[in-house]
């Protein structure tokens, strides 16, 4: 044998077989170590797009738009030469099954209390990349949190934005799909169906089913929130309920949807649940008065029911239909065109509210809106002192109308006031609360004439709140000026559009510029802190009777 030829022949043998262990170190030994960077890197991309699920779910809930977020699915790892790699790695999508227990009672304007209890299906959604060389952890939206499971720990990656102390709004979130996996960017979609309704509820249950791997971490977060005293677990069958006290509660009901999800049928309707009062329950009225009546169709979620068809029962009158709008309120002005008692009964569904009215056929009535130039002026600024039931300081209209921070709307601006539309007349302030200074205030000058009265009735409609609504110090007070000071008409401490009709015996009119004098303050007084106060007027009438 020539050994110049084999030499050369094993020389290559042996390079080849260092080349291919070379290979085959790489391949066992650093190809997982780099995988395992490319997928953790993708959990972290996974986990960012993840994280914007509950805030798109939230927007979806405030404006009634459908919301989407799209996740990368799959994890692909680069080619490399003369190495082995897995295919793209999946994700899987899970909805697991929950429920959530809500009772309430909720104090009704007529007076009446209204107790609530229902229990809905809801549902966790569950991302698990399947991964090759990390463990495989569980990335969970439940109940507005996101959370992240793995190795018997759980993290949070945002907290619960269901969940504040005196707030709380919760997501009723149905799915389209049970499990679904892909390689490729999936979309969610997040369908509001029901939405846009809040109650204020001055003693709460609320129930929450949890997952058995989050059980722990939902127990010591709603403690953190609400306080120990007010959470109880119940860790066999992974229950938490929270007790809340004078808080406002809001649900949405949402569907979710995968892009691949399939074409399970989901209702994207709710049905009216009860009607809800807007008005007191008895008026004693003289002839000639309009009274606003209304009430509010909500579904099982406490949200309104919109462009659904309410009938009205008026006694005095006739039987007709109105059909709810975008708040799901329905509004019948009642005119006392004759002595008697009349009632004025609303009916949708299975559900009905009634009004009484009591019509007295002593007095003549005058009737001022601002739908007549110079009949109706108004005024804007602030007014300093402890605004409750009391009294503010006795500064008179002209001292106010004068004054260097106050201005006067122009008419056509006060003619958003001659209807209930929609349309506002806004004042905003900046409140000093700590010293209880520069509380947003509204005055209405009615230029009635000579004439001698013996009772007024001030309706007003419109909504005030100081920095955020339901912030434990909104509503209005009204006063009316009775030539040496302000006197109490009337209020509310409610964030939500009202109607008040406030009434006052006595002659209030100032003889010598034949005016009639109205004061809107908002109702801030509590607070003792520095914010934004407001005041959003929508309809001012006034009635003088003889």
């Amino acid at each position: 044998m020539d050994s110049k030829g084999v030499s050369p022949l094993i020389g290559f043998v042996l390079l080849l077989a260092i080349i291919m262990g070379f290979i085959g170190i790489v391949q066992s030994s650093w190809v997982p170590e780099w995988n395992k960077a490319v997928e953790a890197e993708h959990l972290s991309d996974l986990e960012s797009e993840i994280s914007e699920i509950p805030k798109i779910m939230f927007i979806s809930a405030t404006t009634g738009k459908q919301g989407a977020v799209s996740v990368d699915a799959g994890c692909e790892y680069p080619s490399r030469v003369f190495l082995i790699n897995p295919p793209t790695a999946s994700t899987t999508l899970t909805a697991a099954p929950l429920w959530i227990n809500i009772t309430f009672n909720e104090t009704l304007p007529n007076g009446n209390t209204f107790h609530y209890t229902n229990n809905f299906s809801t549902h966790a959604i569950i991302i698990q990349p399947n991964y090759f060389y990390i463990q495989r952890p569980e990335v969970i939206i439940e109940h507005s949190a996101i959370v992240k499971a793995s190795e018997n720990s759980v993290i949070d990656v945002s907290s619960p934005i269901s969940f504040a102390k005196n707030k709380v709004h919760l997501f009723i979130l149905n799915s389209t799909f049970s499990s679904i996996s892909s390689t490729r960017t999936l979309s969610l979609h997040f369908n509001p169906v029901s939405y846009g309704g809040e109650v204020f509820v001055e003693n709460t249950t609320i129930t929450i089913k949890v997952l058995d791997e989050t059980f722990n971490w939902w127990n010591n977060t709603l403690k953190d929130i609400f306080g120990a005293g007010n959470v109880t677990a119940d860790e066999s069958s992974k229950e938490i309920a929270i007790k809340l006290y004078n808080s406002t509660l809001s649900l949405s009901y949402l569907i979710a949807q995968a892009s691949s999800g399939g074409s399970v049928e989901v209702s994207s309707e709710t049905a009216p649940y009860r009607l809800q009062p807007l008005s007191e329950s008895n008026y004693t009225v003289y002839k000639g008065t309009t009274i606003p009546l209304g009430v509010r169709v909500v579904d099982k979620f406490n949200n309104p029911v919109r462009n659904v068809n309410v009938s009205i029962n008026d006694s005095c009158h006739d039987i007709l239909t109105k059909t709810t709008n975008d708040k799901g309120e329905v509004w019948y002005y009642f005119s006392a065109d004759s002595p008697g008692t009349w009632r004025v009964e609303f009916n949708v569904s299975d559900d009905n509210v009634s009004y009484e009215i009591n019509v007295s056929g002593r007095g003549f009535w005058i009737s001022f809106r601002p739908v007549v130039k110079d009949s109706v002026n108004a005024y804007y600024g602030p007014i300093d002192g402890v605004i409750d039931s009391s009294p503010p300081s006795s500064l008179s209209p002209s001292v106010l109308i004068n004054d260097g921070e106050w201005k006067k709307y122009d008419y056509y601006e006060l003619l958003m006031t001659a209807d209930n539309d929609g349309e506002y007349l806004e004042v905003e302030t900046i409140a000093d609360l700590e010293n209880h200074e520069n509380h947003a205030s509204q005055l209405f000058e009615f230029n009635v004439g000579d004439v001698q009265t013996s009772k007024l009735n001030f309706v007003w409609n419109g909504y005030a709140y100081f920095w955020r609504k339901n912030n434990w110090n909104d509503g209005v007070v009204l006063y009316v000026w009775n030539g040496s000071g302000w006197e109490y008409l009337c209020n509310t401490t409610l964030s939500d559009e009202v109607w008040l009709a406030c009434e006052k015996s006595g002659d209030y009119v100032d003889k010598k510029k034949g005016k009639v004098y109205v004061l809107a303050v908002q109702d801030n007084w509590e607070a003792d802190y520095t914010r934004y106060s407001h005041i959003y007027t929508d309809y001012i009438e006034l009635d003088l009777f003889t």
